[in-house]
């Protein structure tokens, strides 16, 4: 019998742990530990719960984290983890659909005439759920005819059909493959009448012929309605219909049917979009440079993303490809619900159970090493050994990372120093045991690839690159290219919890609405009070409403001089009936976290134009012996999100492996790749 392949996974967070779970379904042994610097799994995922005397183990996040109804690769493995840990009934989370559940409700809040309105929009739902990779990428006709409809009168009213699907499902039935694929089907044959329209010049006349015939339909209906723009039914009608036929506009004049979104790589996402918008500017009303393009939906779109160069608001750069491609899967293939929110922290709902299974399965984890370096051979074409720093020494040999919340198991906010032989001396010293650099180190190993490993997935964040694989940025173009040429983004988060209910304080849209306010410090507001029965703040007065901000950091300007009077200001535009009281939000403030995401690890990736062409696929480190997984890996997705780092995660271990089949990994949107 031949010995088991012996695979090193460096870091701990999605992707990194969707590879170890993908090595662990090969057919041949595979044995796989993972390599993680302090006493927590999740990367910028991470969360923990606050052990601080009297903090009521609160959940501390990097971010708030909403998922996708298009990840069906990431709830596909949150299905097997959860599958394999069958937790009992009583459970607090015992399925994954008690630890996700859809989130319907976004709420741009759109300024005119400089007042500030909110726009509610209830995203569509249907009867499908995600985690089936293996169904039709796009949805049935019937459901892509149902979201399209839900999504216009909701853009009108802010409320949802009477055609939503509810929730809880009944049993779902696995998708048969060879079933309902018509909206699939319908994609294509768009796709191939476009390819049909001839070769060269004719395609690219006949496709400017279609163009400007959409663009005469356009006009006239801005000719009819730029005269009732304060009407904001009729403001806001045209605006949504403008948006998505400017992206379907741009999408057949520049050929993203015929040849895959990737036909837009390089050209920055406004710019493009401008190209193909007809409506004027509206400077009286604060639209100098369009109405569309002022839009809330486009700053949503560079929001989401922390698109700005050094998170710098007036520097927006996002790669027009992916920004197309997040559309389609958005509006295509989304099931269950565009959007899904956890019922806990990250680290509760996703990678603890993820941990348990893959600890049921013998993955061995190696808590409280980072790893400093890799090395190259001689020749610079395979990879020699890991440098690995230990932080840390476990006292019985296994650390034991959880602590018990209410039967839910949970990552602390910092170790559990007294399993540690070094405990007493960090507390002393108050390390940052997840910095990419400095803190303890007790001692070094060197890992031999041949004599200690076979092989390595490297899940390592970008914004650690340059000091880990230093060897192979000095020596390989192509990660010199890749470190100088896609830029990272810094980040900022905060938490509040409040005294109110969301409707006693005058909230914005329905309740658990995700909020964008691109005006406020704060970009981005997720309600996450669901969280709050996994907390224990007990009377005095309790929280009862949780929510959550984030948005990119600006490198460019000093840090601000009162960050909580910033949260404040916020909330009172949040909350305009608790802002009204004539104490202010202040007194409703139960208690409040923020903090900064500026180290290599925490940084998020930014898809800046140009960039996607610079990112390695997993098995392009041009190093032997070293695959690659993360989101800033190439997947054929290639958007920076859970889904894309899951992706790239089973691509690794396909690398390794030969499974899963690559059919199975980023198929397209029928003609949009």
């Amino acid at each position: 019998m031949n010995p088991p392949l012996r695979v090193e996974v460096l870091g701990g967070g999605i992707s990194a742990l969707a590879a170890a779970w993908w090595l662990t379904e090969a057919p041949t042994p595979v044995q796989v530990r993972v390599w993680q610097p302090g006493w927590r799994l999740g990367g910028k995922g991470a969360s923990g719960r606050d052990l601080g005397a009297g903090q009521h183990l609160r959940i501390l996040e990097h971010g708030p984290h909403v998922w996708g109804g298009f990840y069906h690769h990431a709830f596909g493995l949150m299905r097997g983890a959860f599958a394999e840990l069958d937790r009992p009934a009583d459970h607090p989370q015992a399925t994954v659909w008690q630890a996700f559940r859809p989130a319907t409700s976004v709420v741009l809040m759109e300024r005119w005439r400089g007042q500030q309105q909110p726009w509610t929009i209830c995203f569509p739902t249907n009867r499908l759920l995600p985690g089936h990779p293996d169904g039709p990428a796009v949805l049935p006709l019937r459901e892509l005819i149902l979201a399209v409809a839900q999504v216009a009168v909701s853009a009108r009213t802010g409320q949802a059909p009477a055609f939503s699907a509810a929730w809880p499902p009944g049993p779902e039935q696995p998708p048969d493959p060879t079933g309902d694929d018509s909206g699939e089907r319908l994609i294509f044959a768009v796709s191939v009448l476009l390819r049909a329209l001839g070769p060269g010049d004719r395609q690219r006349r006949r496709s400017r012929w279609l163009a400007g015939g959409l663009r005469r339909l356009l006009r006239a209906r801005w000719d009819r309605v730029r005269g009732r723009l304060d009407d904001p039914t009729c403001r806001r009608r045209w605006v949504l219909e403008h948006f998505a036929a400017a992206h379907l506009l741009g999408a057949v004049q520049d050929g993203a049917f015929a040849g895959g979104c990737a036909a837009l790589d390089g050209q920055e996402y406004r710019s493009w979009l401008a190209r193909h918008l007809i409506d004027d500017a509206v400077p009286d009303a604060g639209f100098p440079e369009g109405l569309t393009l002022g839009s809330p939906w486009v700053s949503w779109v560079y929001d989401a993303l922390f698109a700005y160069r050094q998170g710098d608001r007036s520097q927006p750069d996002l790669e027009a490809s992916l920004a197309l491609r997040s559309a389609a899967r958005m509006l295509l293939g989304c099931r269950g619900a565009t959007y899904w929110r956890m019922q806990g922290g990250m680290g509760d709902v996703v990678f603890a159970p993820l941990y348990q299974a893959l600890r049921q399965r013998g993955v061995d984890f190696r808590f409280f090493h980072r790893v400093e370096a890799l090395r190259l051979n001689a020749t610079g074409d395979g990879l020699q050994a890991i440098d690995i720093q230990q932080q840390a020494r476990v006292r019985n040999g296994h650390y034991e990372p959880f602590v018990d919340v209410g039967g839910l198991p949970c990552w602390p906010d910092r170790p559990l120093v007294e399993q540690l032989v070094e405990g007493p001396a960090l507390i002393a010293g108050g390390a940052d045991l997840e910095a990419p650099t400095g803190g303890p180190v007790c001692g070094r190993i060197r890992l031999e690839r041949g004599r200690d490993f076979d092989i390595a997935v490297s899940g390592l964040p970008l914004g650690v690159l340059p000091q880990v694989a230093g060897e192979l940025v000095d020596r390989l173009p192509r990660w010199r290219a890749l470190v100088d040429g896609v830029p990272t983004v810094a980040t900022r988060a905060a938490q509040a919890w409040l005294d109110r209910t969301d409707d006693q304080m005058g909230a914005p849209g329905p309740p658990r609405a995700i909020v964008h306010q691109h005006d406020a410090h704060h970009t981005v507001a997720t309600d996450m009070s669901q969280t709050l029965s996994h907390e224990r703040w007990g009377a005095n007065p309790p929280a009862r409403t949780a929510i959550y901000f984030c948005d990119p950091l600006d490198e460019t300007r000093p840090a601000a001089a009162d960050p909580e009077e910033q949260l404040l200001e916020d909330l009172a535009g949040l909350y305009p009936g608790a802002a009204q009281d004539p104490e202010g939000i202040g007194p409703r403030l139960r208690s409040s976290y923020q903090r900064r995401n500026t180290l290599g690890g925490e940084r998020f990736t930014h898809p800046a134009a140009g960039t996607t062409a610079l990112r390695p696929a997993a098995d392009e480190s041009g190093v032997q012996g070293l695959v690659l997984a993360g989101d800033w890996v190439r997947n054929g997705l290639d958007l920076i999100c859970i889904e894309g780092a899951v992706m790239s995660g089973l691509q690794a271990a396909r690398a390794v492996t030969g499974l899963p089949d690559a059919a199975t990994i980023a198929r397209p949107l029928g003609g949009l790749g």
